[in-house]
């Protein structure tokens, strides 16, 4: 059962009639979401009730919902969002405290190494070879306005973190990106094989779709002045 269905049940069960939830956007079995935005239409509230409280007691420990409020009537959380950002984590050393929550690997990267690959990825505006095969997008036109890596530390433990920030993404995206990286710090293929494929947005020489443990949608944006009733 999905997130989606969990949170639907959860409502239905305190309003006694059927809420159907229209998300943010897609994403994979596996990628985490800390921020994420779905609206829905709800009938008249008893006077009193807490619904967020009362939805959160019902939903599983994994599940919150950190906010509620209401919108204009023709507000659409996936199509009416101005960006989205994504963070995904790879462990720097052997951590055995992150299982299903960023990628452990082997190899060693060098940070300036992959920001000179972020830098490139931010300077394109179309990502047909890193748009999943077998995808319904009918466009391949996203707005770029932050790729960048940086190492943070948690419990301990350092992480390489890629933060990727745009108007929109296509499936699987971000997760061919940050395998892109992988695969030129490794010197599976080089920068300007990645500059040929872009520029004639043709198929990657490898195309690795990293795993989704490591990846989380941090953050929507929306223009609240004009969707908040």
């Amino acid at each position: 059962m999905t997130i989606q269905q969990k949170i639907e049940e959860a409502f239905t069960m305190l309003l006694g009639y059927e809420v159907v939830l229209f998300g943010c956007g897609r994403t994979d079995a596996g990628v985490h979401a800390s921020d994420y935005v779905a609206h829905c239409d709800l009938g008249e509230i008893k006077e009193g009730l807490d619904v967020k409280f009362k939805v959160n007691s019902i939903l599983p420990y994994d599940i919150v919902i950190k906010e509620l409020f209401p919108v204009v009537e023709e507000f659409h959380a996936r199509f009416d969002a101005t960006s989205r950002t994504y963070h995904y984590y790879i462990n720097r050393h052997h951590n055995p405290f992150s299982q299903e929550l960023a990628l452990s690997t082997i190899y060693k990267f060098e940070l300036d190494k992959l920001n000179e690959i972020a830098t490139l990825i931010s300077r394109y505006n179309s990502f047909k070879p890193f748009c999943k095969v077998g995808s319904d997008n009918t466009g391949y036109l996203c707005d770029i306005t932050k790729s960048s890596w940086t190492i943070e530390e948690f419990n301990g433990f350092e992480y390489f973190k890629y933060t990727i920030t745009a108007n929109r993404f296509l499936r699987g995206m971000i997760r061919l990106i940050v395998g892109a990286h992988i695969n030129i710090a490794r010197g599976k293929y080089s920068i300007d094989d990645l500059i040929h494929c872009m520029d004639e947005q043709s198929k990657l020489p490898i195309a690795w779709s990293v795993p989704g443990d490591g990846l989380y949608l941090t953050d929507i944006c929306y223009d609240l002045e004009s969707i908040r009733k």
